[in-house]
């Protein structure tokens, strides 16, 4: 049979190929082949859904142990907060006075009665959780002196009567041994499971009741198990459970359900591996219950008790969904399996005779010849493809022709040489235009010769590599004819004869001399600008907002302490941000997505370094946008602004600090002008006043000068008696004091100084003083005691009959703001002796001299106590005044006195701030100021005031953004200070007016 026309020739070497003939047995064979396909693609998709589903449920199941956990952590800290109920409650009763008292009067005492009466007040506010409260005196054994379940008049039990049930850890405790506990460590214990002698299961919380940091006694509580159970109940979730609680010796002490049965037990095996470990914290477990039922059960630790809570579900609930998934995916996977084979069967054996027609007809195509005449086939994929066949083969002649033409008429240099000697034998149109040489002037002289080439490598090399490879591309250097340098990117194909011999080699070039050089400029460039962003310490970032791809410069990642890509997108990003900051910067960048503020974006915001370290950075880009005004990307740049941040914290932070300390000073300036004596010629009132408010500004300038961290004692005492200071004798050892006590221990010096110059040494031409101190051994507290030796002055025969106000200043300030002792001696002859002891905290850290001073010549130092309140004095409402600075306290005392009320305190450190505010009775209203020096703010105390009902008022030297608004809004009135008379009138009006109401 003869070519049709434009059909391509055979193909020489296929006339052994026979035409394929259409059987009965083909559509059968491709049927199977498309179910092999199917389970080829089906068996790894029904695995992976099984894998899938098993995994989804294992999550499911990972869920609800995370939740069983979480609950366990929840009735912890419930257990932990009703345990520590207990002990504060214990711990505020073990201070109140009728303890002691208590203790002293022993069984059957009125102070023991007394205490019984407190105790069972105690009780019965909480007697759900409580079964007793006893007071136990320290003794071998240790006895009962108070216990509320036994009447006034009856003995209580003894310890002896207390029995401790089985137990697999350990032996049971000795009866009394958490009392002995108690009295040997000074310090709170809780004791295990027990049965009491008059109640029935117990747990002990015993606190001990402290005289100088020694235990003299203690006071225990009993606990109800049944109570901790209940606050366990309150927790379960909806689904159940079982949860205990587990002494350290493996009884159980409370349980959710069966507790009768169960309490005063051993626990279960797991639980008492737990506890056999020390250091075990938490840990989830597989363990069958009391009742013998499969359960998962979290275990952990108290923090307020040495007991160990267990919580969990029983373990057929957590693994349902698991059981259920398997069994559906597994059903389901084996029916789309069957499904799928049966589908592909029967396509298989249609399309099969399909292709088998198909590729008869392409046989006879592609040996030139015709096929013969067919009917449509019923598949049109199948007709489709016969149609592109006979279509193709018509335009193969055609292509082949066009494809001559275009090659001789293409930019590209293209040039056929024989190996091995590279003699070209083709020269196009391009590698004219190119080089500058015609194809006659080139063809059959060596390309390289020719174009005088320089290789990037060995040219060896390349011929080695188009052996192996078959191919070769890069950059050769050339030469055109007029001499210009061409950098062209070339490639080169090996073409192979028959037999594997090198027949030619045809090589392409492009011309890239101007993008290389390009290229060059641009890495440069970006090179400069990467050390010059390095240098500034700046990094470059760009987003691409389509693809969520966040790339920028290598410093980028340094400045959020990550290494260089481990920020990829913008979820990275916004993880490294403190989680306060995440949102402004996040809606930041949204603002400047849309579009607001012609899409500029800034922000300022907290990176945390994963050591924990915190920088502050700022970033500012812009971003772009499409036609459509689709944003695209957003560009920008980063730096670190830590410093500036902090010098401006540091900044706010002095200029509060120093508005506080300039209206405190006012405010006591204040306070020494309203408590001078007014009964005074006003010139010698004038001078009195003026010359405290100038010990203080003295006191103020060493105090600035040293930055506000103390002053030496030697130069604050040349200060106050510069006047006198060639009639005073100075000695002591170097002392520092801190900045709180520099101001009265100058006061009380220019006091001391100013009654000798009015009644003392300086007021005679002879007299003189000896100024001295030195430091106090460390076993009767430590501290400095300071002396004052009046010689000289007029002969004293008695104490004075009448004490005026800079005696009163001089008590005041050391005793009640120092915190020391204050001792006048007007027995000697020579002048007055005053021994003065001011407290080891007001000393800086120079301990050098301690122990090296000579014996305490002078009166004994005795401690100050506060004067008695007569019994029937008149009272008012009683307020409650805290204020460390003495002068404030003092003054404030006297408002409050002529407004009529009674003052409780006033007290000056947060400790006593909080003892008074717990257990004074009574109490109408509070004057707090809020600051009390050393870093103690009063807001604990306003805590307990507003647990009691009792309003309060606030006085502060420092601007309303120290106070939190929510402290600021419940109380009556914020007075700043100093403050007038009136404003305190007021207010306190309205806080007892809110009190009755």
């Amino acid at each position: 049979m003869s070519n049709s026309p434009g059909m391509p020739s055979p193909v020489p070497g296929d006339q052994a190929l026979l035409p394929v003939s259409v059987g009965k047995r083909e559509p059968m064979r491709f049927g199977l082949h498309l179910l092999r396909l199917v389970l080829a693609l089906a068996l790894p998709l029904a695995l992976l859904a099984g894998s899938l589903a098993v995994w989804s449920a294992e999550g499911e199941r990972a869920r609800a142990l995370e939740a069983v956990e979480a609950t366990a952590h929840v009735m912890q800290l419930a257990v932990d907060r009703e345990l520590g109920m207990t002990v504060a409650v214990m711990e505020t009763l073990a201070t109140q006075p009728s303890v002691t008292a208590a203790l002293l009067g022993g069984v059957g005492s009125d102070a023991a009665a007394a205490f019984r009466a407190e105790a069972a007040a105690v009780v019965t506010r909480r007697p759900a959780a409580m079964y007793n409260v006893t007071l136990i005196a320290p003794g071998e054994p240790p006895a009962q002196l108070v216990n509320t379940l036994v009447l006034p008049a009856q003995q209580p039990p003894t310890l002896g009567g207390v029995r401790y049930p089985p137990r697999p850890i350990g032996a049971p405790p000795q009866p009394g041994s958490a009392v002995r506990e108690v009295l040997a460590s000074s310090q709170m214990v809780i004791s295990d499971l027990f049965r009491g002698s008059i109640s029935g299961w117990t747990i002990v919380v015993a606190v001990p009741i402290l005289q100088e940091g020694q235990a003299i006694g203690v006071i225990s509580a009993g606990l109800r198990p049944a109570h901790l159970g209940e606050v366990l109940r309150k927790h379960l979730p909806a689904g159940g459970g079982v949860a205990s609680l587990i002494d350290r010796g493996g009884v159980v002490v409370a349980r959710t359900v069966a507790e009768e049965q169960f309490v005063g037990t051993p626990t279960t095996e797991a639980a008492i591996a737990f506890l056999r470990e020390p250091g075990a914290e938490a840990r989830l477990v597989r363990t069958p219950s009391l009742e013998g039922v499969p359960h998962y059960a979290a275990l952990r630790r108290l923090e307020a008790a040495p007991l160990v809570l267990g919580y969990g579900p029983p373990q057929a609930v957590v693994d349902a969904p698991v059981r259920r998934t398997l069994a559906i995916a597994g059903g389901g996977g084996a029916l789309v399996l069957a499904l799928a084979g049966a589908l592909a069967l029967w396509l298989g054996r249609r399309l099969g005779q399909e292709i088998a027609v198909l590729g008869a007809d392409a046989f006879s195509l592609a040996h030139g010849e015709a096929p013969p005449p067919r009917r449509p086939s019923s598949v049109s994929e199948v007709q489709a493809a016969r149609s592109s066949l006979l279509h193709a083969t018509a335009a193969l002649a055609q292509g082949e022709e066009r494809l001559r033409d275009l090659l001789a008429t293409l930019d590209l240099g293209a040039s056929i040489a024989r190996d091995p000697d590279g003699t070209i034998r083709f020269w196009s149109k391009g590698c004219e235009r190119l080089y500058g040489w015609t194809a006659e002037e080139a063809v059959g002289r060596v390309v390289h010769d020719l174009l005088r080439t320089v290789f990037p490598v060995p040219r060896t090399e390349i011929e080695a590599s188009l052996a192996r490879e078959g191919e070769w591309i890069g950059d050769l250097r050339h030469r055109s004819r007029d001499g210009r340098e061409v950098l062209a990117a070339a490639r080169m194909v090996l073409r192979q004869a028959a037999g594997g011999r090198a027949a030619a080699v045809l090589e392409t070039f492009t011309d890239v001399t101007a993008q290389r050089r390009a290229e060059v400029a641009l890495a440069q460039s970006e090179a400069r600008f990467a050390r010059a962003v390095d240098a500034a310490r700046i990094g470059t970032w760009e987003w691409d907002a389509l693809d969520d791809r966040l790339t920028g410069s290598p410093g980028r990642e340094a400045l959020y302490g990550r290494p260089q890509g481990a920020l990829p997108d913008r979820a990275a990003l916004l993880a490294a941000v403190h989680p306060d900051d995440r949102t402004a910067v996040a809606e930041a960048g949204a603002r400047a997505m849309r579009g607001e503020a012609d899409g500029h974006y800034e922000a300022e915001f907290r990176t945390v370094w994963p050591d924990g370290t915190t920088r502050w950075l700022r970033t500012q880009g812009r971003a772009e946008f499409g036609p459509d005004g689709v944003p695209l990307r957003m560009a920008g740049a980063v730096v670190d602004v830590t410093e500036r941040r902090e010098g401006e914290e540091r900044q706010a932070l002095l200029a509060r600090e120093v508005d506080h300390r300039a209206k405190n000073a006012l405010a006591v300036a204040l306070s020494v002008v309203r408590l001078a004596p007014r009964d005074v010629p006003p010139a010698e009132f004038s001078k009195a006043v003026e010359g405290r408010v100038s010990a203080m500004a003295r006191a103020h300038s060493l105090l600035s000068a040293e930055r506000w961290t103390g002053a030496d004692l030697r130069a604050i005492a040349e200060g106050e008696i510069a006047v006198h200071a060639d009639r005073v004798q100075i000695k002591g050892v170097p002392v520092r004091v801190g900045p709180e006590a520099t101001q009265p221990i100058a006061m009380v010096l220019h006091e001391l100084a100013t009654n000798a110059a009015k009644h003392g040494a300086f007021s005679m031409p002879m007299g003189f003083v000896q100024l001295s101190w030195e430091r106090l051994p460390d076993a009767i507290g430590g501290g400095v005691q300071l002396r004052w030796q009046e010689c000289g002055g007029p002969s004293l025969d008695r104490p004075p009959i009448r004490t005026g106000f800079g005696h009163r200043l001089v008590s005041l300030l050391s005793e009640r703001q120092l915190g020391g002792t204050t001792v006048f001696d007007w027995s000697d002859p020579a002048g007055l002796r005053v021994a003065i002891t001011i407290p080891a905290r007001h000393l800086g850290e120079d301990r050098s001299a301690v122990g090296q001073a000579a014996p305490v010549v002078g009166p004994p130092v005795q401690p100050w106590a506060p004067p008695a309140v007569p019994p029937d004095a008149a009272r008012g409402p009683r307020v409650l005044l805290v204020e460390d600075q003495a002068l404030l306290a003092l003054e404030a005392k006297a408002v409050l006195n002529a407004l009529g009320c009674e003052v409780v305190g006033p007290a000056r450190t947060l400790a006593d701030a909080l003892r008074l505010a717990a257990t004074e009775p009574n109490l109408a209203a509070a004057l707090l100021d809020v600051n009390l020096g050393g870093g103690e703010m009063v807001f604990p105390v306003m805590d307990v005031l507003r647990t009691r009902g009792v309003p309060y008022l606030l006085a502060t030297g420092y601007g309303s953004a120290a106070i939190d608004a929510g402290q600021a809004h419940n109380a009556v009135a914020v007075l700043r200070k100093p403050y007038a008379r009136e404003l305190v009138a007021g207010a306190l009006l309205r806080a007892l007016l809110r009190r009755k109401d």
